[in-house]
């Protein structure tokens, strides 16, 4: 029996995949090898998904060009089955790009994650039904596309205000409550020592004093955490000295509260004592206050 030839409808549809598929891998290609630099583990993840991007679009065009070379003709599965991983390289491109654009919203990034999904796929499904559309609504249909973005756009806005000024707001009755219960903002120094830079000399951490005591409250606690990181990491550059005194501090642990393990937060020391180089390791649990009781750990 003679085998049918290749359709012309479908020899354009075939050929129209392949500089598809290349423009969507060149343009991943360029990301990945020219994009900025990230932090180790995000930075494994991206190349996951970009490698994953790559494989699919080179699938998609090996297909479509095994195909044409076979000169057969072919259903609307085959040619289906030949532009999925077309549609998959472009999904997780999509995923990749809210990704990157959570990550630079900082602190809230986590926060608009579910928004972020939510725009996703409300963005695909919209964008899905334009099939139906004629030449001389293209305009429209993209404007109302962009409506509906800006009308999400604008109840985020109003959204992100609003916790704001909550946010504002109990942290304002906080501070009201610790100072009702008589713990008064202090700033002291650092006692045990770090890697310095020229202008990092005499370090000072925000606390709370109470009866000769002092206290971190959890933010506190993070934020000398992250310059204890920031110091270590940034030993060995320039202009970067090693930490010198007779207690040098190594790190900060912040443990969270575990149900039926651990009844509250609280706060690791680790110290390096000199110069027998004994390592000591103190810890202290946050009290009903919400604060953590430093002074036993010779922090300040």
């Amino acid at each position: 029996m003679k085998e049918q030839a290749l359709a012309a409808s479908d020899r354009a549809a075939l050929q129209s995949l392949i500089p598809l598929a290349s423009a969507i891998g060149v343009g991943t290609m360029f990301a990945l090898f020219f994009g900025p630099r990230k932090r180790t583990a995000y930075a494994v993840f991206e190349i996951f998904a970009i490698v994953s991007v790559l494989v699919a679009a080179a699938l998609t065009a090996s297909i479509a060009i095994t195909l044409l070379h076979e000169d057969k003709a072919i259903g609307d599965h085959e040619l289906t089955q030949t532009a999925m991983p077309l549609v998959v390289a472009a999904f997780l491109l999509i995923f990749i790009t809210v990704l990157a654009r959570l990550r630079a919203a900082g602190d809230r990034g986590w926060s608009m994650l579910p928004i972020g999904l939510a725009c996703v796929y409300v963005a695909a499904m919209l964008t899905l039904r334009v099939w139906a559309a004629t030449p001389e609504d293209a305009s429209l249909v993209a404007g109302a596309l962009l409506g509906v973005g800006a009308l999400l756009s604008v109840a985020v806005a109003g959204w992100e205000r609003w916790s704001a000024r909550g946010s504002r707001r109990g942290r304002a009755r906080e501070l009201g409550k610790k100072i009702a219960a008589g713990y008064l903002p202090d700033r002291k120094p650092l006692l045990p020592s770090l890697p310095e830079g020229e202008a990092d000399a005499g370090t000072e951490i925000a606390c709370w004093v109470k009866r000769g005591r002092t206290y971190l409250d959890f933010d506190g606690c993070e934020r000398l955490r992250e310059l204890v990181r920031e110091r270590w990491d940034a030993l060995g550059e320039a202009g970067m000295q090693p930490p010198t005194g007779s207690k040098i501090l190594a790190a900060i642990d912040l443990r969270y509260r575990i149900p039926f393990r651990r009844s509250s937060p609280e706060a690791r020391v680790s110290t390096v004592q000199v110069p027998n180089g004994d390592n000591e390791i103190m810890a202290a649990p946050m009290n009903e206050d919400g604060l953590i009781d430093v002074t036993d750990l010779g922090l300040l």
